[in-house]
């Protein structure tokens, strides 16, 4: 498989081409930020071009992104005990006796928030709801950077590296019974929250899910098949510029690794499947959104029994239009667990 990045072809089937090709889409959004100096931009853009720069610094001067490990690897002791050697799994503390346990999955686009981030970076709102907690990280240091993080389609770490391994430590980590088990998951796990929540189906009884990837099948992630509706463009269109972002050629490196794999369906593409249990699901997307609008219409195409859309009117600025996270930590969440009771 060739691809075609910023007029340089790669061949996806070659580990080095691969490993370089991954390279030079991180290169590209550090020279993107870049061109933010000197500009009124908004927070949340400042703090990424910040974190950006500082860790692909680190990066540079270290020669791997090793230098990262012992801040990534550490929580608040008082707050959260750890479950799994490998940091992926941790649990908040709490001497109360709650009938909700919370199930979320961090996600963390790119370096810059994968190697400045903890394993308990999990919004304070959520973490001090009356309910269990139970964090679940995919290994940020999984390498090559080609096929990881995984967006756990291949289980979150090396020791529990297929979705089946994960479910199974998961299981062991829930101590108890519930009246509800919600899976929260954001963006780019939007896909796994469903794949983990029909492997958990005799228990998870709600999926949270804040709109993003919602498959990861070759032939029917959007994002693919724009690409390779233009790579195949005839003759006369052969001067026509692709305006794909980087994190578009991201999702088609992992999404072609993973076909390679014969991982099956029903793990990448969870929403074809997912209305055949009894799964209460709960999909917010931006109303500005347009970066995953296409990924949206996947999950509505499937026609699922118990989804209810929601249309959230909020953005951060009008370069940010995609991540609503603020807005659903300080409306939606809490009043969605309070109706859970």
């Amino acid at each position: 498989m060739k691809l075609i990045f910023r007029d340089i072809e790669y061949d996806l089937d070659d580990t080095i081409d691969s490993y370089f090709l991954n390279e030079n889409i991180i290169q590209d959004q550090y020279r993107k930020s870049k061109l933010d100096i000197g500009k009124r931009v908004d927070y949340s853009t400042r703090i990424y071009n910040r974190d950006l720069k500082n860790v692909l610094h680190d990066k540079a001067m270290h020669g791997s992104w090793d230098f990262a490990r012992d801040n990534v690897n550490t929580y608040d002791t008082d707050k959260f005990e750890k479950l799994t050697d490998d940091y992926c799994i941790l649990r908040k503390k709490t001497d109360k006796e709650y009938d909700t346990l919370v199930i979320t999955f961090p996600s963390f686009a790119g370096p810059e928030g994968r190697f400045t981030s903890n394993r308990t970076n999990v919004s304070e709102r959520l973490i001090d709801q009356d309910t269990d907690l139970l964090i679940v990280n995919e290994d940020p240091f999984r390498m090559p950077e080609s096929l990881y993080p995984s967006n756990l389609m291949l289980g979150i770490s090396d020791t529990y590296n297929t979705v089946e391994l994960a479910v199974e430590k998961i299981r062991e980590c829930i101590t108890k019974e519930y009246k509800n088990i919600v899976i929260h998951v954001e963006s780019k796990h939007a896909a796994a929250g469903a794949t983990y929540a029909i492997q958990l189906n005799d228990i998870v009884t709600h999926l949270f899910v804040m709109s993003g990837a919602t498959t990861f099948k070759w032939d029917k992630s959007p994002w693919v098949q724009k690409y390779l509706k233009w790579a195949s463009r005839p003759e006369s269109l052969k001067d026509q510029f692709l305006d794909m972002p980087d994190v578009q050629f991201m999702h088609i490196i992992k999404t072609y690794n993973f076909k390679k794999m014969r991982i099956s369906d029903k793990i990448l593409d969870p929403f074809a499947y997912i209305g055949d249990y009894d799964i209460k699901i709960d999909y917010y997307h931006g109303k500005y959104d347009t970066d995953f609008i296409s990924f949206k219409k996947v999950v509505e195409e499937q026609n699922i029994k118990n989804l209810t859309m929601h249309n959230i009117d909020y953005k951060i600025s009008d370069t940010q239009t995609h991540n609503i996270k603020p807005h659903l930590d300080r409306y939606i969440i809490p009043e969605y667990i309070k109706s859970l009771r």
